[in-house]
């Protein structure tokens, strides 16, 4: 009998990141994180105007490719883990992509800067794990995603927001809520921001709200 078997290791990546060209005495990292199926210059060109002007904003590559073949080129868009939701498992989990954005941040923050995460569906759902791999992280705000509650078993040391559309297709807005009750207990609190009639996508009214928490 044929049978699929698994090891966990670590594994080294590189990672491809946009950023600000900051002349500005730095006060704090930005780290953007893209939803499934896009890229990093997406979100960075979305949320740049919003963060603050003395800050240095990073906005990864996810880091595993989706290579479409077009005629004379590939289109590249990115996604963060692999997860099954056939089956309800990970063929590889977050951990992964949060280990190496952790390496990521060590590198460029040397001056130990607090760090906010603001992560969009995929990468919401990635940035509460990127606490345990860089201890600066002081706040997450996740647009349109679902906190899961094996995060119970990482570091939550930090400020936990959530801003989620009532008629999100995607990601169920009732679960998204329900979950965020459960775990901002175990984390230094938050808010659940709620965009009435928003769907899955990062728009004026979201904006606005980010701004709120930042």
């Amino acid at each position: 009998m044929t049978e699929l078997k698994h090891i966990k290791q670590q594994t080294y990546l590189d990672t491809y990141y946009f950023s600000n060209s900051n002349d500005k005495k730095i006060e704090s990292i930005y780290l953007l994180l893209h939803g499934y199926n896009q890229h990093g210059k997406f979100i960075f060109d979305t949320l740049k105007d919003i963060c603050p002007k003395n800050a240095l904003i990073i906005a990864p590559n996810g880091i595993f490719p989706i290579m479409t073949r077009m005629k004379s080129y590939y289109k590249k868009r990115y996604i963060w883990y692999f997860y099954d939701d056939f089956k309800k498992t990970y063929d590889i989990s977050p951990e992964a992509a949060a280990r190496c954005l952790g390496g990521l941040l060590d590198h460029l923050n040397k001056a130990s800067l607090p760090v906010t995460i603001i992560g969009f569906s995929q990468g919401g759902f990635l940035a509460p794990y990127i606490k345990s791999f860089h201890d600066k992280v002081k706040t997450v705000i996740g647009i349109g995603c679902v906190y899961r509650e094996l995060l119970k078993d990482y570091n939550l040391n930090f400020t936990l927001h959530a801003i989620h559309g009532t008629e999100d297709k995607i990601v169920d807005y009732k679960r998204a809520k329900l979950m965020f009750q459960q775990l901002a207990p175990l984390t230094f609190g938050g808010q659940f921001l709620t965009i009435p009639n928003g769907g899955h996508q990062i728009n004026r009214l979201v904006k606005m709200k980010i701004s709120e928490l930042i």
